[in-house]
Order: structure tokens, then C-alpha cells, then sequence
């Protein structure tokens, strides 16, 4: 049986593939060939096995599901739930499903009042060990401080750490983690205010010192700025990491200015576990690229 969890439309959806008798597979994948070399051949439909969503008071169009990962028999999905339309009051969201799409528990986080604004926003998250870590933004006044959780699988909060939290100190997000033995792989993007320069940064912490509760300069083991100068430049998606080092995928140099959304190149970059950048591919061409994940079965 062949399970596939997506995010759709800001759905959370399941589908499925039953496996086909071996005479009747090898004639559908030579159709399959054959419609795939035709030009103009329309892509295979799937229908949702489940779908699930939720909402807040702000009703349709006011929340977001943002990523999801299957762990452990369960299907987890984090993103936002708004009570009031486009407001930055939107709480975190963390949901469990079984699945079969039965909510086990949901979890909402409204950031920290007085200190940190009271939204906060699910980008990403990853399950190691008896653990999911949560990565995403947490409001503050105009602008976003990034932002890294860790939950235990029943849903409880273990601990919080943000950066970038200066009033009106820019834009900062964390998009991609990883977890190689016991070192986490975190990417982001920090941009000043206006949002007219962006740096691309992926940051390798100690996961041990992070789990006692060290100050962030002590279990962070380095960080790699990198991105064309004066330009818009983020990480994005899943990032894929294992021994030989860390794959991050984004935008680079987009355009100088507020509209920073009309130019810009797809780009993947691997550094070594040492921080040392061993490449960089891009993929360039008219308008707006970037690349939103990656991820390898290596």
C-alpha cells in the first residue's frame, strides 16, 4: 500500500494507491509511459482519501496549515489559527491525527505577552526520537523573531528559544531543521527592517546543550550568512541533512526593494558538517524561481 501525506490548499489530505496485480501494473506504467511522452497529456488524478481542517473565529480564509510529517503511526501538522482576520494575535497551532484522520490532540501557542507579541506561526516540524521540534515566527509589533520548540509527542511544550526580537528589527523566520546524531540543523532567513535586504542562514546547534537549557551562543556550534548582496534571499521547505552535511534549497537575489517578489533564482547549497560551503547550483530564469524543499533517500 502505497500512503501519501500532503498539505493542499491549506487542507490537510490523505491519499492512497492500491497495489495492482504484477501483470496489470506492467501494463499500466507502459500507458503511463506512453501518456507521459504525450505531448500535452494531462496529469493523473487523485482523490483524497481524508481531509481535515480547522479554522478560528476569524472563519474561512484566516488560518493556515503549513507543514506536516508523519511519525511514529501518527500524522502530525503545525501552522496558524486566526481569531481575528490578518491580525498578528494568531496563535501556533500543533495537531495529532491517527492515520486514519482522528484528532488524537490539538495544541495552540500565543507567544509571550509583554515580551514577544501574542502570535506565532508553525513553518515547520520534524519528529526524532520521543520528540517533535517546531520551527516557524513569533510576532513582535510589526515585524517577526524566529522562532524553535520542542513538544513532546502528547503535546506537551518542553521549551521555547526566538532571535531577532528587536522591535521593528526585521523579518526573521526559521523554515528547514534536521537532526543528525545529536546535532540539530536549523535554516532561516533575517532581513532588516522593510524587508529590503534578506540573508540566508543555516545554523548547526548542539542538541544536548540545547536540552540544558544553555544560552543559545553556547549550543550554537556556527552559522553560515550567505545570499547576493543588497537582495532577497531564503531558505525554504525541508532541509536534508545527513554525515557529509546539510542541503538547503530557496530563492537567491531577488529583486532590491519593497515588490521583492518579481526576480530571483532557484538555488541549492550543501555545506559540510564543519560549516564550509561545498557548492551552490542555480537555476535561473525569467520572473520569480525558488526552490521550497528538498530531501534525499541517500
Amino acid at each position: 500500500m502505497f500512503l501519501a501525506c500532503m498539505l493542499v490548499a491549506g487542507f490537510l489530505c490523505q491519499t492512497s494507491t492500491a497495489q495492482q496485480p504484477k501483470g496489470l501494473s506492467r501494463k499500466l506504467s507502459e500507458k503511463a509511459r506512453i501518456d507521459s511522452a504525450s505531448e500535452g497529456a494531462a496529469p493523473r488524478k487523485m482523490k483524497p482519501k481524508w481531509i481535515r481542517k480547522w479554522q478560528g473565529k476569524a472563519g474561512k480564509g484566516g488560518s493556515n496549515a503549513w507543514d506536516v510529517f508523519v511519525y511514529r503511526d501518527r500524522v502530525y501538522a503545525t501552522g496558524i489559527k486566526m481569531d481575528v482576520f490578518w491580525t498578528r494575535t494568531a496563535p501556533l497551532v500543533l495537531r495529532a491525527y491517527t492515520l486514519g484522520g482522528d484528532v488524537v490532540w490539538e495544541k495552540t501557542w500565543k507567544g509571550y505577552k509583554g515580551k514577544m507579541g501574542t502570535g506565532g506561526a508553525g513553518a515547520i516540524i520534524i519528529g526524532h526520537g520521543d520528540f517533535l521540534y517546531v520551527g516557524g515566527a513569533v510576532s513582535r509589533d510589526n515585524m517577526n523573531a524566529s522562532l524553535l520548540q520542542k513538544w513532546d509527542l502528547n503535546g506537551n511544550l518542553i521549551w521555547t528559544e526566538y532571535w531577532g526580537d528587536k522591535t521593528n528589527g526585521g523579518h526573521h523566520e526559521v523554515n528547514g531543521l534536521a537532526i543528525v546524531d545529536n546535532f540539530l540543523y536549523l535554516s532561516h532567513y533575517s532581513g532588516a527592517s522593510g524587508l529590503i535586504t534578506i540573508d540566508a542562514h543555516i545554523k548547526k546547534f548542539d542538541l544536548t546543550k540545547l536540552d540544558e537549557r544553555r544560552p543559545l551562543s553556547e549550543s550554537l556550534l556556527w552559522d553560515r550568512a550567505y545570499g547576493k548582496p543588497d537582495s532577497h534571499n531564503t531558505t525554504d521547505g525541508h532541509i536534508h541533512a545527513d554525515r557529509t552535511g546539510v542541503y538547503i534549497a530557496g530563492q537567491y537575489g531577488g529583486l532590491k526593494g519593497r515588490n521583492v517578489y518579481n526576480e530571483g533564482d532557484a538555488y541549492l547549497i550543501k555545506f559540510d558538517p564543519a560549516g564550509k560551503q561545498q557548492w551552490m547550483k542555480l537555476y535561473t530564469g525569467n520572473g520569480h524561481l525558488e526552490l521550497t524543499s528538498g530531501d534525499s533517500d541517500l
